[in-house]
């Protein structure tokens, strides 16, 4: 087998490849070479022949024999995952990773530190965003997707996520109906990180959003008064607006200014 073949097998084995896991490929058949040689001999020759796209600098997709870069299909939690080394995959993306999110969206969201920003790019009919955030472990989880390292939030991390960022998890309706089939969460978990956000209007959301959802949904079954009353001793006695310039009546348990309607964003499902 060829040098430029074995690299090429190596470079299909991740489908996505940085350029440093695209040197080590080089390196394993051509010793310690630099990125110059490894582009010049063979990458650009990859990308000459069709087996290899560039996505963005410093990334490649590795197409297979009977791909083409017409016809093949991303994947969206492989590609994100190479952006940068310290990230989760957050907020809707992370719905539809678990399972739970009730569209499909063309957009990824990547959360990051802000001093490690990238620019957001469209590749393969998808948008790939950054999401700054300033905690990048609590309620983060590893895993493995097609053979890769994956770091997404949990279901727990991404239910208080969504409530506090709520445009990040497709508005309202889309977060609520979303949030209603995410099953399995441990909701000691989510009490220790609402808790922790020290964020008085994000505990008011998810004590409202909880009891709505406890009297609707087999996966919320769950949620006790205990609970419910332990989220509603953080919360304070100044009413808060849930969404601005709508009509809206107070739900004094939570001390919430509610918009006319808004539970019939939950109908249908």
């Amino acid at each position: 087998m060829r040098k430029i073949d074995r690299v090429y097998r190596d470079l299909l084995g991740l489908k996505v490849v940085s350029s440093g896991e695209a040197l080590d490929a080089v390196r394993r058949v051509a010793g310690d070479v630099d990125m110059r040689y490894a582009y010049n001999e063979y990458l650009k020759k990859l990308l000459r022949q069709g087996k290899l796209v560039r996505v963005r600098r410093g990334l490649y997709l590795a197409l297979g024999e009977l791909e083409t870069p017409e016809n093949f299909t991303v994947d969206r939690f492989l590609l994100a995952s190479k952006l940068r080394e310290r990230y989760f995959i957050g907020y809707h993306s992370a719905l539809e990773y678990h399972g739970a999110a009730y569209s499909m969206y063309n957009e990824v969201y990547v959360c990051i530190r802000k001093e490690e920003r990238f620019a957001p790019f469209d590749f393969g009919g998808l948008s790939f965003r950054p999401v700054y955030v300033s905690d990048l472990e609590t309620g983060v989880e590893e895993s493995r997707h097609r053979n890769a390292p994956l770091r997404v939030s949990g279901k727990e991390r991404t239910f208080a996520d969504c409530l506090q960022r709520v445009c990040y998890a497709g508005g309202w309706e889309e977060c609520l109906k979303s949030l209603e089939m995410l099953s399995g969460m441990d909701f000691e978990k989510l009490f220790v990180i609402l808790e922790r956000r020290n964020s008085d209007f994000t505990l008011r959301k998810a004590g409202y959003v909880l009891e709505l959802l406890s009297k609707r949904s087999i996966y919320y079954e769950d949620v006790g008064s205990e609970l419910l009353e332990r989220i509603r001793a953080g919360i304070g006695r100044t009413p808060m607006q849930l969404e601005r310039g709508r009509p809206s009546l107070l739900n004094k348990r939570w001390n919430l200014y509610v918009p006319e309607g808004f539970e019939d964003y939950l109908r249908g499902i």
